[in-house]
């Protein structure tokens, strides 16, 4: 771990220590010496400090932040007990370029001591750590041109108080505060822990979409908003803590368009992420149907989209974001849901409207994920066979439209599926719901998404581990144990009475919502060079213009 840097002739920055180092006999003095600390910017009564023979001093960096405004002078004591200058007035601007910022660890879902730790994820190399006491904060000082990406990740402290113990919350995807945007201040509250921003004269362009990196590196591509000349990070959603988009490196000349449109971003093609992430947004426009919204979609949403959409209630004017445009006035209504982030009442609220149908004591439904496309089967055939066997009516979501769909789900006593997509459409539903909602485990372990809905909507919903192996990806096959599952439903008639024989099934998942006000704070809208060159060439790429994409190769 990098403790130290050296810099200006007579001081360095401790990054370990968080403090700025002043060693006088670095220049040259041999008796006690007079550190005087002065502020520029804005000025500040100079500070003294005497420093023994051989000594130094260590000044704590927020007291000197930022460093280009503040200088030091050396003065040395004479034979007579004055003193004169030994150095002048030095600028700490000479200790190097580091950014600075502070870690609240509660506003990411941890609330107990833990170390705060920001580190390379390709090598897993610790840059920096600090420990934070429950509920406390802590600053972070770091070189401005560290090369590599960084994560922020959060670990429990070990009883001995060295080496770091199991992780807890999320991973994050680290932005160095010069490379982020500014949120803007005009925001505007509404019930159900809601809100929106608004921006003036906006330039929309059509999103890139290439995958790249991992984990929490990941993108899905480059989004395009700028408002004059300045990326607009109310445009960007969050995944499990990453960003996932990342800014267009240029501003394209637009159409311009009159009036005040609301953006609601990318609709997403998939059930499951459409009545999320897709309509993370249309809150606004429920509440605003005079005002057209804006897809930033290549082509007409899919019919089943817009049957959802006619479902809760959108009626709003729908433009497809196909070239770019310039309106005068953008409302950027920020997202009622964030996947693994947090789920906000408010959402729930405006998606969840259609009626339950009335519930039929003792029906049972099983809603299988066989047949859906491009998801390995295995092990799910037979769990069709099993819960048939015990009274289940194997029902396949995908088969059927929407409303048949709800009403089915609405009206069982028990529901049983395995955690995915189909797990998401009681979300349309208007509370309350007196099914019984019981998850079968694969990759989140009921954590994340799935613990939000069940809080924000008050689901009756458990999640139950039947897996033989773990998985670590939506799409690997279903290791399952039958015989358990079996057994686990002979031993409860169905998931219905002896429950506490699930006991040892049941999954504990933590509720650790984060907020977006916390990741718009730390969106990235800027680049080094490397990555902005990189990004450019995808984008010609992406676009088709091989001669720019050739120069830019070559260059």
């Amino acid at each position: 771990m990098t403790s130290t840097t050296s810099a200006g002739p007579f001081f360095f920055v401790d990054l370990e220590g968080d403090r700025l180092v002043v060693v006088p006999a670095l220049a040259g003095a041999s008796g006690p010496t007079k550190v005087v600390v002065r502020g520029q910017d804005p000025p500040t009564a100079d500070a003294s400090h005497v420093v023994p023979a051989g000594g130094h001093l260590r000044l704590d960096l927020g007291d000197v932040w930022p460093l280009p405004s503040f200088s030091v002078r050396l003065e040395q004591e004479r034979d007579d007990g004055t003193w004169v200058e030994l150095r002048p007035y030095t600028s700490l601007r000479g200790a190097g370029d580091f950014d600075r910022d502070v870690i609240t660890p509660g506003t990411w879902g941890v609330h107990e001591s833990c170390v705060a730790v920001l580190r390379e994820p390709a090598t897993r190399k610790v840059v920096l750590r600090r420990a934070v006491a429950a509920g406390g904060s802590t600053p972070f000082t770091y070189p401005a041109a560290h090369d590599a990406e960084l994560v922020l990740e959060f670990n429990r402290r070990t009883d001995e108080g060295v080496g770091l113990g199991p992780r807890v919350g999320p991973t994050l995807r680290w932005s160095p505060v010069a490379l982020r945007g500014a949120p803007t201040r005009d925001v505007s509250e509404h019930a159900g822990g809601l809100r929106a921003a608004q921006r003036e004269d906006v330039t929309l362009a059509p999103r890139a979409l290439v995958r790249a990196g991992e984990g929490p590196l990941r993108t899905e591509g480059f989004v395009g908003a700028w408002s004059g000349d300045e990326p607009v990070v109310e445009a960007v959603d969050f995944v499990l803590g990453r960003q996932e988009m990342l800014f267009q490196p240029s501003v394209p000349e637009p159409e311009v368009r009159p009036g005040t449109v609301v953006y609601l971003g990318r609709p997403h093609s998939s059930w499951g992420h459409f009545l999320t992430q897709g309509l993370a947004r249309v809150w606004y426009a429920q509440r605003h149907p005079e005002l057209p919204v804006v897809w930033d979609s290549p082509g007409r949403l899919r019919p089943y989209q817009q049957q959802v959409l006619d479902l809760v209630g959108v009626q709003n004017d729908q433009i497809l974001l196909t070239e770019p445009a310039r309106w005068e006035r953008v409302v950027f209504p920020f997202p009622g849901v964030c996947i693994g982030d947090y789920v906000t009442p408010g959402f729930v609220e405006s998606i969840g409207v259609v009626p339950p149908a009335p519930p039929v004591p003792g029906k049972r439904l099983f809603l299988t994920r066989t047949g859906v496309a491009g998801f390995p089967e295995g092990a799910e055939r037979e769990a069709d066979r099993i819960m048939e066997e015990h009274g289940f009516t194997v029902f396949h979501p995908q088969r059927h439209p929407i409303e048949e769909q709800l009403s089915e789900i609405s009206s069982a006593e028990t529901v049983v599926a395995f955690e995915g997509s189909s797990l998401h459409t009681p979300l349309l539903l208007r509370d309350p719901l007196h099914t019984r909602f019981w998850a079968l485990t694969r990759h989140r372990r009921g954590a994340g998404l799935f613990e939000h809905i069940r809080q924000a909507k008050g689901l009756r919903y458990e999640t139950l581990n039947f897996l033989r192996s773990p998985i670590r990806r939506a799409r690997e096959p279903v290791d399952l144990d039958l015989v358990g599952l079996e057994r686990a439903l002979t031993d409860t008639d169905g998931f219905t009475t002896n429950l506490e024989a699930l006991e040892a099934h049941r999954e504990h998942p933590a509720f650790e919502p984060t907020s977006y006000d916390a990741h718009r704070r730390m969106t990235q809208v800027r680049a080094g060079r490397p990555q902005t060159a990189l990004t450019e060439l995808r984008l010609a790429v992406l676009a088709g213009d091989v001669e720019h994409a050739r120069r830019l190769a070559r260059s």
